[in-house]
């Protein structure tokens, strides 16, 4: 059975190199204190995120069995979210897809009465100028 699940990974690895995948989606499936597991979406397969691109910790603080604080991401992480990845690498020795996460920061919005406000200040700002 396991010789079976180490030929199914490498045919899935062999098949990332071949199309040049290099954006995934998983959803997470376990932690242990130096990574994170993955299930990537659409490939029955599992991928690794590994602690160095969680946190500047040596380790990943695991609150309990269905969480881990990610410092990156400034809360904690729970099973089954779902994450956006990039390829890393893959080593066919260890039968593991390593990955990074994507975690997209947002720009604050700006209130349109408080834009508003900002350009009328410049333009009095400008007008005294002159």
């Amino acid at each position: 059975m396991e010789a079976e699940r180490d030929t199914f990974r490498l045919k899935v690895m062999r098949y990332l190199e071949q199309e040049d995948l290099r954006t995934l989606t998983g959803f997470i499936t376990g932690f242990k204190y130096d990574r994170v597991f993955l299930e990537i979406e659409g490939l029955p397969t599992e991928a690794v995120v590994e602690a160095q691109h969680l946190t500047n910790e040596r380790e990943l603080l695991l609150t309990d069995k269905f969480s881990a604080f990610i410092k990156n991401l400034g809360r904690p992480a729970l099973l089954g979210e779902k994450w956006e990845l990039e390829l890393d690498r893959l080593d066919t020795e260890a039968m593991r897809i390593f990955c990074k996460p994507v975690f997209r920061t947002r720009k604050p919005r700006v209130r349109e009465d408080e834009a508003g406000s900002r350009s009328e200040r410049r333009r009095g700002r400008e007008r005294r100028k002159k």
